[in-house]
């Protein structure tokens, strides 16, 4: 499956070596799934990975998944499912709305009763809102 995300290789997408050195892809077990998603969103983010070494417990310190350095403030945490509702209404935006090449789609949502409302932006727009953040700070 190619999917952008990258492995433990450095290559694209969930990958198994062959003999030959060359490398087949196979279908992400959910456990390397969200470990690349994890690693794209902070290659596309330019943050670091916060990787933990030990299982909850006692000693388990809470961290969210990605960190900005010059963004300490946000705290970004990667969530992989085989398919989410919202990404249907994102898709339907940019079909319906987004004509140009600059178009990006933008979802706001809000349940019955929650205070405040969410957006939903693709990762790469994200990633290059981040970089202005940086730069105009």
């Amino acid at each position: 499956m190619l999917d952008g995300s990258v492995s433990d290789s450095g290559q694209e997408g969930c990958f198994e070596p062959l003999s030959s050195g060359a490398f087949y892809t196979s279908k992400c077990e959910m456990s390397q799934a969200w470990k690349n998603l994890e690693r794209q969103t902070a290659k596309a983010l330019k943050g670091k990975r916060i990787l933990r070494l030990t299982a909850p417990g006692p000693s388990y310190i809470s961290a969210s998944d990605v960190e900005l350095h010059a963004l300490p403030w946000l705290k970004i945490d990667a969530k992989y499912r085989t398919r989410w509702a919202h990404h249907r209404f994102l898709e339907a935006i940019r079909a319906k709305y987004c004509r140009g090449r600059k178009d990006e789609p933008v979802l706001v949502t809000k349940q019955h009763r929650q205070r405040g409302a969410c957006v939903t932006i693709r990762l790469e727009f994200f990633g290059r809102l981040c970089g202005l953040l940086k730069t105009n700070r």
